[in-house]
């Protein structure tokens, strides 16, 4: 009951952090189900609960979604997925998040070049992400990370970039749960787990969104790029090389 509890109040603090700025809360919450649980188990049943918490907050935005990036990002998350499966069975979980860390902050610092400083990636290019992010679907955890820097666009508000956040991380949980499903993952076994977290993160995104409402556009992209570095840093440092050197 202790351990439920603690996974409840987990679920609702953080995916209240991701409805407030657009991501963030997935790797708080799969770091503290990795706990209570061993990564095969915690990284499914993070999956539904995330695509629930997803779920309802891509209600709550659902007016703000940009719809023309969202086919484009969903059009090849299916055969990218089928493609992780492959790719990645032998490389360590520390290389690829220090693959993503690097990656994401690389985008970071593009936009403080000054020639690359108004670049966005052109909307043909959300194909490509679809399918990156189905690749590393089945390995990490928190995906939101992934293609929250591809947003900072200048015709995304800070709620188009949360709805559309919130489209693609749906999307994303839910081809890795079909891909777990696939592979034999017996979901039914865990159902305590989801019944209890799946309420908590719904309300945990309701309040999110309230405070989501109290940030200016400006503020918003100023907490939006520092956590998002911050977070990075964490893969490089912590998840990715010192998981290496001291496993």
């Amino acid at each position: 009951m202790l351990t439920l509890f603690l996974l409840s109040l987990t679920g609702v603090l953080a995916s209240a952090l991701t409805a407030a700025i657009g991501f963030g809360g997935g790797v708080i919450l799969v770091v503290v189900m990795l706990i209570f649980m061993p990564p095969i188990v915690a990284l499914p049943m993070h999956g539904a609960v995330a695509l629930v918490a997803n779920s309802a907050r891509l209600v709550l935005f659902r007016r703000h979604i940009s719809w023309r990036l969202w086919w484009r990002f969903v059009l090849l998350l299916g055969p990218g997925t089928a493609a992780g499966l492959w790719l990645f069975q032998g490389l360590s979980e520390e290389a690829i998040k220090t693959l993503i860390g690097v990656f994401v902050l690389t985008t970071l610092l593009m936009r403080q070049n000054p020639f690359l400083r108004n670049y966005q990636f052109p909307e043909w290019s959300f194909l490509r992400f679809g399918f990156f992010l189905g690749v590393l679907a089945m390995t990490v955890g928190a995906i939101g990370i992934l293609f929250s820097a591809f947003l900072i666009r200048d015709e995304l508000n800070k709620e188009a970039m949360n709805g559309t956040l919130a489209s693609f991380a749906a999307m994303g949980h839910l081809v890795k749960i079909v891909g777990f499903g696939l592979v034999g993952f017996p979901f039914t076994e865990h159902w305590p787990i989801f019944l209890v977290m799946a309420p908590a993160v719904i309300l945990g995104t309701i309040l999110g969104r309230w405070v989501h409402g109290h940030f200016s556009d400006r503020v918003f992209l100023v907490v939006f790029k520092t956590v998002l570095t911050l977070l990075a840093l964490r893969l490089i440092l912590w998840e990715g090389i010192l998981q290496a050197l001291w496993p």
